[in-house]
């Protein structure tokens, strides 16, 4: 059964986001590169 949207989980709220507009999926977007520029930050601090 094929559906017309997405979900998201976001484990700081312990919610699921439907992405059905270009905006939430823009959101999730920054969201994510946040979180992977969070992430080489600290792995270029260890190394």
């Amino acid at each position: 059964m094929k559906k017309p949207f997405c979900l998201c989980y976001d484990p700081v709220t312990c919610s699921v986001e439907i992405l059905d507009s270009f905006q939430k999926v823009r959101t999730a977007l920054c969201q994510i590169k946040d979180e992977l520029r969070s992430l080489c930050c600290a792995l270029d601090k260890i190394c």
